[in-house]
């Protein structure tokens, strides 16, 4: 599986409205479930929560890569999201 092949301009957002991170993750997962890809969305941000619990993806200098491993999904997604103002 190619890096490339999961990109899609489709799934960045250069102008994310959430404030902070879990609004963020939403944000972006609501950019796939427009395209109708059908995924228990909850479940997959419970384990995004559950994920950051373990370890704090943020990285400092601004980025952050929040992320898990989920039975909710089938095959890996790719959203990328930039939030002028920052999240808390």
């Amino acid at each position: 599986m190619k890096l490339a092949n999961l990109l899609m301009e489709r799934r960045i957002s250069i102008d994310l409205k959430a404030r902070n991170k879990d609004d963020a993750v939403r944000e972006l997962l609501s950019m796939i479930e427009e395209e109708g890809v059908r995924l228990d969305y909850d479940a997959v941000l419970r384990s995004v929560r559950e994920r950051e619990e373990v370890e704090d993806t943020s990285y400092g200098h601004g980025f952050a890569f929040p992320h898990a491993r989920t039975d909710s999904v089938d095959e890996l997604y790719i959203l990328i999201g930039v939030s002028r103002e920052g999240l808390e």
